[in-house]
């Protein structure tokens, strides 16, 4: 929106990327980050929520399963337990970084130091790079393809957890 006239941007004062221009927080600065705020952070972490409680729900009353269960359905509890951590590592990540902004429209940006302003957004913009990591620890066969895709396949149980999970 700061290329089509609304809001602004400037460098950061590490002089390492641009972000929104905090220094003179304006009526447009002001209506700008409340709406980038409410429709790109604050909605969608509700829905996520919702939905990821419900589907949460869903799945502790299915229960374990035991031996009965089929691998589908544990690849599908494994996802799920995957996707809460992705979201819950969105809301470690992000917050910090929209709370500042939040802070600066409502204070005099100078009370923002630099390193202040500049540490959350780092966070924040590195969070893409924790969902492979996040991925790797928890989905077995998100593992499984990765070793196979490395050369990693060594054992007779990494071969037959491939066949298990069709990855062959």
């Amino acid at each position: 929106m700061p290329l089509i006239g609304w809001s602004k941007y400037a460098l950061d004062p590490s002089h390492i990327a641009c972000l929104l221009g905090l220094a003179n927080p304006d009526i447009e600065l002001i209506a700008y980050i409340m709406c980038i705020f409410i429709v790109c952070f604050v909605i969608p972490v509700l829905i996520i929520s919702v939905s990821y409680y419900k589907t949460w729900q869903q799945i502790k009353g299915i229960g374990d399963g035991g031996a009965q269960e089929n691998i589908e359905w544990t690849n599908h509890k494994q996802i799920t337990k995957m996707s809460i951590v992705v979201v819950i590592m969105f809301m470690i990540t992000w917050s910090p970084y929209a709370l500042v902004h939040l802070y600066a429209i409502f204070y005099p940006s100078s009370l923002v130091s630099p390193l202040f302003g500049i540490i959350p957004a780092l966070f924040a913009k590195s969070s893409t790079a924790y969902n492979p990591i996040i991925y790797a620890l928890i989905n077995k066969r998100f593992r499984l393809a990765l070793k196979k895709l490395c050369g990693c396949i060594f054992t007779r149980k990494d071969r037959q957890a491939l066949q298990v999970h069709n990855l062959i």
